[in-house]
């Protein structure tokens, strides 16, 4: 009897902590998964991830939108899960057009494009996971566009504010005025 109550105690003990262990493990990757913007900024090393999840042929959602110009046929705008890229080759070949968008392949995924053109104004609207980006043209750099009152910015873990661009996008093509209040802040 004695040794039987010895071995339950041991075992007890070593299951209860290796238990522990495992259940510290499960909370903190819960509270990391339910808060992603405390890790969006930790990017992990190419050579770690399964060569399955390697990018080839736009695979795996990086290339889901594009958006022709009306102006240059031969340019086009991408979007998808690695960004918006653009081709001045009827899509041959793409190019990063990133410079000023979010940095973290986290918020990296652009929900829709919007390209707006008129005989003065050109402006490439884009909703990625972290915000809603412009570019203007004038000097090809990326610019959030406030969403919330008081010129507050919608970023980090807001993963549906690209919901509101239909809403942004109408405001764009039927008010000309609102094009006209934009135009003097843009850059450049």
């Amino acid at each position: 009897m004695k040794k039987l109550f010895k071995l339950s105690k041991w075992i007890h003990k070593y299951i209860g902590l290796l238990l522990v262990l495992f259940l510290m493990w499960e909370s903190a990757s819960g509270i990391l998964m339910n808060h992603p913007e405390l890790i969006s900024n930790i990017s992990v090393p190419g050579w770690l991830i399964p060569s399955h999840y390697h990018i080839e042929n736009w695979n795996r959602s990086s290339l889901t939108r594009i958006v022709y110009s009306n102006t240059n046929k031969e340019r086009l705008f991408g979007s998808g899960k690695l960004g918006v890229w653009e081709s001045n080759d009827g899509g041959k070949t793409f190019y990063p057009f990133m410079k000023g968008y979010t940095e973290s392949y986290y918020y990296l995924k652009t929900n829709d494009l919007f390209l707006h053109e008129n005989d003065s104004l050109q402006i490439l609207f884009a909703a990625a996971d972290d915000g809603l980006y412009y570019n203007s043209f004038i000097d090809n750099v990326c610019d959030d566009v406030c969403l919330l009152p008081g010129g507050r910015h919608v970023h980090g873990g807001h993963r549906h504010h690209w919901l509101l661009l239909p809403l942004v996008l109408r405001r764009v093509r039927v008010c000309r005025a609102r094009i006209d209040q934009i135009r003097p802040t843009l850059p450049g």
